[in-house]
């Protein structure tokens, strides 16, 4: 909706959200294992707490992740979560105008979208890429002023502001210019939104759950974690010889997602430890979580490790694989063990 003391558009849902003010959400804070996780879970993160919505069971998703031949799995929430736990529709956006045509529309109409832009000018990435690599990364804008040429938006587990020529290449005139000249959008339909009551929020979540326990089962990759170290420890001699530059490209598709995805595995078990009345239940959901939490330790650990070795050291990565893959199955199988005796 239009504001009538400005030419601000901001999404009716999110009438207040201000940079200045913004509080990040625990997953985000320095404390935590993995304080940014990727660009795309970064964002819903941030913008279920911002619609008063609990984040954590759309996590589930990281359960199911996979090892896809030379990476950990891109995770994502997917589609069929969100509408099922919040009513939220979201899937791909064609872009026929300017895109800045298209987010005034949408913004307008109490929508939002993911949007892909230039790296390069997002001030919040300062001594990373700002100004300085042109790379591409996802946004979800809450504000925008085509006029006074400001932007508010979701990035890398915080809300910032851009304006003046960066907004110029990131949303404007100038973005067919970047590396991103025809972004890929998605677009984030809010008109079906709900809260459900806390016992029937629940029970949807435990759906949630139990359709990646499913995919799990149905997956042909008995251990995914085994799969990855194995092929992270055949890659250590190529990797000594590439320097730190190669060290940080591998390890975020490595290391870093695989990481994350155990540490918000151990999240989502945590949450439902603190539901679950039975103590035996509460147990073996205490255990797993535990279990994820160790494999996300141990997957930072990794990392520290293959720094060292992209700068000419040579660690010995086995027991630190080992632990991955141990302390990975073991959670797996202590969350099997609580779902088939939960009725």
């Amino acid at each position: 909706m239009q504001t009538s003391t400005s030419t601000a558009i901001t999404a009716s849902a999110l009438p207040t959200l201000n940079p200045a003010n913004f509080r990040k959400h625990r997953l985000h804070q320095e404390e935590s294992e993995w304080s940014s996780t990727n660009c795309y879970l970064d964002i819903w993160i941030e913008l279920l707490a911002s619609l008063d919505l609990d984040p954590i069971p759309a996590l589930a998703c990281a359960l199911s992740s996979e090892f896809v031949g030379d990476q950990w799995e891109f995770l994502k929430v997917r589609t069929e979560d969100l509408e099922k736990l919040y009513g939220i529709r979201f899937g791909e956006y064609d872009t026929w105008k300017p895109l800045l045509d298209h987010l005034v529309t949408q913004l307008s109409a109490g929508n939002l979208a993911i949007v892909e832009v230039d790296s390069f000018y997002l001030p919040d990435t300062e001594g990373i890429s700002y100004r300085i690599e042109h790379t591409k990364t996802s946004i979800a804008p809450t504000l925008l002023d085509p006029v006074e040429r400001t932007l508010d938006y979701f990035h890398n587990g915080g809300l910032h502001r851009l304006s003046g020529e960066d907004f110029d290449h990131a949303l404007g005139e100038k973005s067919a210019e970047s590396i991103v000249p025809r972004p890929y959008v998605d677009l984030i339909r809010l008109a079906g939104l709900r809260r459900p009551n806390p016992t029937e929020f629940f029970g949807l979540a435990k759906e949630v759950l139990r359709s990646h326990l499913d995919r799990i089962a149905r997956s042909e990759q008995a251990n995914p974690v085994a799969q990855l170290t194995a092929y992270i420890v055949s890659s250590q001699g190529e990797l000594a010889g590439l320097g730190l530059a190669h060290f940080h490209q591998f390890s975020f598709a490595t290391t870093r997602q695989a990481g994350l995805s155990a540490m918000l595995s151990g999240e989502v078990c945590s949450w439902f430890a603190a539901a679950e009345q039975n103590p035996e239940a509460r147990s073996l959901l205490e255990r797993a979580a535990e279990a994820f939490l160790a494999c996300s330790a141990a997957s930072k650990k990794l990392q520290f490790q293959l720094a060292r070795t992209a700068a000419g050291r040579n660690p010995d990565l086995l027991p630190t694989t080992e632990t991955m893959n141990e302390q990975w199955s073991l959670g797996v199988s202590l969350l099997r063990e609580w779902n088939a005796g939960d009725v």
